[in-house]
Parts: structure tokens; C-alpha cells; sequence
């Protein structure tokens, strides 16, 4: 059975829970994504996404200069460990409707799986 170890993961862009939405929103501009993962001693504790901040800060009329990825992330977020297997990645990605899984090393965070075909057949 192949581990998610031995598949190629995403690095992932984060922030830490401080940071300003002004922040967050420089570093996905910067970064070209559409969410980053909010951490906390190097563990993930939550993501931001452009639909948080659209629905979570602007439409609620916050000034982004004050609220931090603390304040709208998504959480908690799931991880897997990068020693279970990529069969079970996969059950978990379809079962919660994911397109990517932080992917954990004793709890920090290591990189993100995206779901695809190979993760799909359970190679890599």
C-alpha cells in the first residue's frame, strides 16, 4: 500500500492566526492562491479562503486592517498524518468533499495532497 509519504504534497502557503486579513489577502495576491493555511506552531489550526474573506469581512463591512486569519478562518480544519495511506486519503478527501488535505508530520504541517487521478488509484 503507498503512504501519502511517498507522494509528491503541495507546499502549502500559511499565516499564523496574528495576521491581519490586509496580510493574508498581500500573501495570496503574492502567492496566486485562493486560500492558505492558518497556523500555529507550525500545526495547522484553520484555512482562509477568498470566500471567507468575501463573506466573512467584506459583506460584513470589518476593516481588514483589524481582523485577523483568527477571526475568519475556517476550523478546525482535518489533517492525516504522512504515514497513512493514500487509500485513505482518498476516502477521506471524497467523504469530506476536499480538494486538497494538510498532510502532517507529528502534527506540523508538512504540505498539502491535492485529489487527483493518481491519488484517485492510489499511486502517486
Amino acid at each position: 500500500m503507498t503512504k501519502i509519504m511517498e507522494c509528491k504534497l503541495i507546499q502549502p502557503v500559511m499565516v499564523e492566526k496574528k495576521d491581519t486579513i490586509v496580510t493574508v489577502a498581500q500573501k495570496m495576491v503574492a502567492e496566486k492562491v485562493k486560500h492558505v493555511i492558518v497556523v500555529e506552531n507550525q500545526m495547522p489550526v484553520g484555512i482562509v479562503s477568498m470566500h471567507d474573506i468575501v463573506t466573512r469581512l467584506v459583506a460584513q463591512d470589518k476593516d481588514a486592517r483589524v481582523v485577523t486569519a483568527a477571526d475568519i478562518m475556517t476550523h478546525p480544519i482535518d489533517s492525516l498524518e504522512e504515514s497513512m495511506s493514500i487509500e485513505h486519503a482518498f476516502m477521506h478527501m471524497v467523504k469530506k468533499n476536499v480538494f486538497f488535505m494538510p498532510i502532517t508530520r507529528e502534527g506540523k504541517l508538512v504540505g498539502l495532497l491535492p485529489f487527483s487521478n493518481q491519488v484517485k488509484a492510489g499511486t502517486c
